[in-house]
């Protein structure tokens, strides 16, 4: 999840970022007239969306240029953790644009081209509920679904009091994967992963986040087990690499 960050008095100020949707053409056109309708959850050949290389290769390069210019700074930022950082990102307004979920989606289910099996993908609301349903949505190309299901930071005060909301998997052992946008010390994925263990029996095959900080909560849940990737990491927006 993203950090809140407070700009730190001193010579290093952050570069001032405008937010806002791209005016290129966001596109909205569904899928093609006349293409028939897929069952429900299958089992089936690799997720990756059946996309050649070159086209993952041109989704990851129009990621990194949104997420560079709407979601990355550089300066001296407090993070809620109380750390001090040169680099803040906030990918929630990306994760939300049409165009920005299409490259999530695809470069999600390549990361997860060697998991058939995969049953849901979800993550902590509401950072992660973007990011799993642009996953949900590419995995329509891919040859089977991929539904997604939600996790509520706190249970509800009423009803059933369940955290997990959405098309969960009931089948003992099933697979699933958590998702999320940025992880820095890796409490949000954690989060997920606890509930899902804790109220479910399926099992967390693999967490995928967007950008991983590299400030130790990927290296925290792995200790503990647990596989984690990313799209990119820090290093993809550095002061030179975002400017290009």
């Amino acid at each position: 999840m993203a950090e809140a960050p407070s700009p730190q008095a001193g010579p290093h100020r952050p570069e001032t970022v405008t937010v806002g949707l791209p005016t290129d053409g966001l596109s909205t056109q569904g899928p093609p007239a006349g293409e028939p309708p897929r069952e429900g959850p299958l089992r089936g050949p690799s997720p990756r969306a059946g996309l050649p290389l070159g086209d993952l290769s041109a989704l990851r390069d129009e990621l990194r240029r949104l997420l560079a210019q709407h979601a990355v700074r550089h300066g001296t930022f407090t993070l809620t953790s109380g750390a001090v950082s040169d680099l803040y990102v906030d990918c929630r307004v990306v994760a939300t644009m049409p165009r920005a979920m299409r490259c999530i989606g695809a470069l999600m289910l390549d990361l997860l081209s060697d998991l058939p099996d995969v049953r849901g993908v979800g993550g902590l609301a509401i950072g992660a509920d973007p990011i799993a349903a642009a996953v949900a949505i590419s995995s329509l190309d891919s040859g089977r679904e991929v539904p997604m299901f939600m996790v509520r930071k706190e249970p509800k005060g009423h009803g059933l009091r369940r955290r997990i909301e959405g098309a969960f998997p009931q089948q003992p052992g099933a697979p699933v994967v958590i998702v999320d946008d940025v992880i820095t010390a890796g409490g949000s994925v954690l989060q997920a992963i606890e509930a899902v263990e804790t109220e479910t029996q399926a099992r967390v095959a693999r967490a995928l986040v967007i950008v991983d900080r590299l400030e130790g909560g990927a290296e925290m849940l792995r200790g503990k087990g647990y596989d984690v990737r990313s799209i990119f990491t820090r290093h993809d927006f550095a002061p030179s690499a975002s400017r290009a």
